[in-house]
């Protein structure tokens, strides 16, 4: 056993077997339960608040943009048959840059 094992390496059956330098250095390892059987699937999750769900692009995007209200003239800059160098260059128009 080495400090870079990963947890199936640790794992075994329904205990732990920590490296012994590790738990030297980290004595408490030894009182942590198992919090999961081998029968339990991983899956990733993504937590917001309260609320524990399933891990999706679209809910770390929700959680991470920026949200404005929308402009009266979106829709005729983002539209789906847009060419975005088009629409990009609309969007600047639309806020003034140059």
């Amino acid at each position: 056993m080495s400090l870079m094992d990963s947890v199936d390496k640790v794992y075994m059956g329904s205990s732990f077997n920590w490296p012994e330098d590790l738990v030297r250095r980290f004595p408490s390892l030894m009182c942590i339960s198992i919090p999961f059987t081998a029968t339990d699937k991983d899956v990733v999750q993504w937590r917001e608040g309260n609320v524990l769900s399933e891990f999706s692009t679209t809910l770390a995007w929700e959680a991470i943009r920026v949200k404005e209200e929308k402009v009266a003239w979106a829709e005729s800059v983002w539209f789906p048959q847009c060419i975005p160098k088009h629409a990009f260059n609309m969007w600047l128009i639309c806020h003034g840059e140059k």
